[in-house]
């Protein structure tokens, strides 16, 4: 390298910003003591781990790492991938104890500038020196490499220039210098246009503008047209039109100023141009009506996905409404659903600016054109069109109705407006067919998923609830008390459990018919239903024995609600076939968690022995029963330590 740019790029004079990387102190240390031996003024900065290797390249400039090869946790090699990956171009030398061959053979091919062993420090400033000599190359070298692309790039424009007109004109205008290339864009001979005014070369209306430009521009410099690149209209010898695009130079030979443009022809390109620019319009509106569908796509399966997933008609009504809007911001609209009767229309769901009175409207199936039909009905023009009976008033603008078809039954119809007029003098804008088929898509997929949930409703009410009854059934029953008193457990609450039986029921099924013990059992569930509270379960467990489960109520508490019910019971009046049926009474037997044990096995075999000696002493009466043995073993002492009793209710 040669010496005096060696000696401009390394100046020991200059602060040196060093970055070790070491977990020494000592060892770090004795690297700086070495560098300012050597005569480098250092400022360093230590780090350990990686973390703090990444915060300081990332706050800090360093002229050179020195690294340890062997790190806790890491290595000098990590840090050097490290630095790679953060895109500095920083010299990196290793400083360490021991280092075989050919590991620094590897390590010189991954990228280290050098290494020296701790033992031989003596020879680090040397390795210092040669690593940033050779920066200092590589940034030389790389400056170089710009100039020379420049100059290629230059290069490269005067070749692809080389097929269009050079002319020349002095501070007169007056054409000096013309190439083949402007004879064959604008038809004249090189001996035709020398010496001519350059006016000659543009059509009538641009003459004056271009003699008072080039005046204005030799008095004050100010420029009327951008020189590195314009479009301009320039004429042929013919006297055709032709579209130009020039740029300028100004140049002094032998004292005096000329101006030389490069000329090209660009007239196809310009109509090119504008062939592309109204394809790209063109495009432009396809890109977006698909944009649009694909959103509305999008939009479509979110809200099937929303609706697959609502336990209950408000959850799914909130979710239509949310995905209305944005499926038709501009349009309001409203969701009629056929009530259970099926012989009325409710409003179910309203979006948009929709009339105050939309909530009110209720109207007939047969009221509405699109559920005659059964199929959509739109009007376009509400003056001439033919008008459904429900509309509330004539609307101002167009709408549609789409009946709503699922497993082969109407559920109601989907109504939907055009956008409001902007101004009352401007004619109202209609119901483009894409939204008519998007009302008649969100409307199909609608009708399905409410379709589905109600008979999910139907289905997860089979399941779980009796169908004399009403009342849980018993495998309900059994899966809420498991978890309650999972839950309970967990809060330290207790919950009270009642199993009771009607009396004497099969002497009353016998003497009075299997329909009148159907009609008691019904009237008894009800009975049950109207004593409860929120948060009680009533379960029917079996023929005509019933359980109800007491959520956080103690043992006295539940025992206190058993007896209500008993009392109650009595004033039970039941009517079948116009006759009132005999006064019933309650057995029943009364536990308590965690009193009579832990589990739900537990409670319910001793509120079931409660029942079974209430009965056997006389019936009509409430047992509080006995403790009896777990069938596992109970849960840790530490789980319910100082269990409170449950709160009364």
């Amino acid at each position: 390298m040669d010496p005096a740019v060696a000696e401009r790029n390394v100046n020991v004079q200059q602060p040196l910003r060093v970055l070790i990387v070491e977990n020494s102190r000592p060892d770090a240390d004795l690297i700086l003591n070495q560098l300012e031996k050597a005569g480098f003024k250092v400022s360093a900065d230590l780090v350990e781990t990686a973390e703090e290797f990444s915060l300081r390249l990332g706050a800090n400039t360093y002229d050179i790492i020195l690294a340890d090869y062997r790190l806790p946790n890491w290595t000098g090699m990590d840090a050097l991938k490290l630095l790679r990956h953060l895109g500095q171009d920083i010299p990196f030398v290793l400083v360490t104890g021991t280092l075989g061959e050919e590991a620094a053979v590897e390590c010189i091919k991954e990228g280290v500038s050098d290494y020296v062993l701790k033992e031989r420090l003596a020879r680090l400033p040397v390795a210092v020196r040669r690593a940033l000599e050779e920066k200092a190359l590589r940034e030389d070298r790389a400056r170089a490499a710009q100039a020379l692309r420049e100059s290629e790039a230059r290069y490269r424009i005067l070749a692809e220039t080389a097929n269009d007109a050079f002319i020349t004109i002095n501070s007169e205008s007056r054409i000096l210098f013309v190439n083949a290339a402007a004879e064959r864009i604008f038809g004249y001979t090189r001996a035709e246009m020398l010496g001519q005014s350059l006016t000659l070369l543009m059509p009538e209306n641009l003459r004056e503008v271009h003699r008072a430009g080039l005046k204005r521009y030799l008095e004050t410099g100010q420029r009327h047209i951008n020189w590195d690149s314009a479009e301009l209209t320039g004429l042929h010898k013919s006297g055709t039109e032709i579209t130009l695009g020039i740029s300028f130079s100004e140049f002094v030979t032998h004292g005096e100023r000329t101006f030389t443009g490069i000329i090209r022809d660009i007239t196809e390109r310009k109509r090119a141009r504008e062939k592309l620019q109204q394809a790209n319009e063109e495009l432009m509106v396809r890109v977006s009506e698909l944009q649009q569908r694909t959103r509305e796509t999008t939009l479509m399966n979110e809200m099937g996905e929303l609706l697959q997933t609502c336990l209950n008609p408000d959850e799914a009504y909130a979710v239509i409404g949310k995905s209305a809007e944005k499926l038709f911001p501009t349009e309001p609209g409203t969701l009629y659903l056929l009530n259970a009767s099926r012989n009325l229309l409710e409003p179910a769901v309203i979006w948009g600016d929709s009339p105050a009175e939309a909530e009110a409207v209720v109207f007939a199936p047969e009221d509405c054109w699109a559920l005659r039909r059964g199929r959509m009905h739109c009007v376009e023009d509400s003056q001439s069109g033919l008008l459904c009976q429900h509309l509330s008033r004539s609307p101002s603008a167009s709408y549609l109705c789409v009946p709503m078809m699922a497993l082969g039954q109407a559920l109601g119809v989907l109504f939907l407006q055009s956008p409001p007029k902007p101004n009352q003098s401007e004619r109202p804008l209609g119901l483009v067919e894409s939204k008519q088929r998007l009302a008649m898509t969100v409307a199909e997929h609608t009708a399905l998923a409410l379709a589905n949930l109600k008979l999910r409703e139907n289905l997860r009410t089979q399941s779980i609830r009796d169908p004399l009854t009403g009342l849980f059934n018993r495998r309900y029953m059994e899966e809420s008390l498991e978890r309650e008193l999972h839950r309970l457990a967990r809060r330290r609450r207790g919950l009270g459990l009642i199993m009771l039986d009607l009396d004497h029921f099969k002497s009353f099924n016998d003497s009075l018919g299997h329909e009148a013990g159907d009609t008691l059992l019904r009237e008894l569930g009800h009975f049950l239903q109207s004593r409860t509270r929120q948060e009680d379960i009533a379960c029917r467990y079996g023929g005509e024995e019933f359980t109800l489960i007491l959520p956080e109520a103690s043992l006295e508490v539940t025992r206190q609600r058993a007896e209500r019910l008993r009392e109650d019971v009595k004033q039970l009046n039941v009517q079948y076939l116009g006759q009132i049926l005999p006064t019933v009474t309650l057995s029943q037997g009364v536990v308590a968690f965690p009193e009579h044990g832990w589990t739900a096995t537990t409670l319910l075999r001793a509120a079931d022995a409660a029942l079974y000696l209430a009965k056997g002493e006389g019936r009509d009466r409430v047992v509080v029963g006995q403790a009896v043995e777990e069938e596992a073993p109970a849960p840790p002492p530490h789980v319910f330590a100082a269990y409170p009793p449950g709160q009364p209710k």
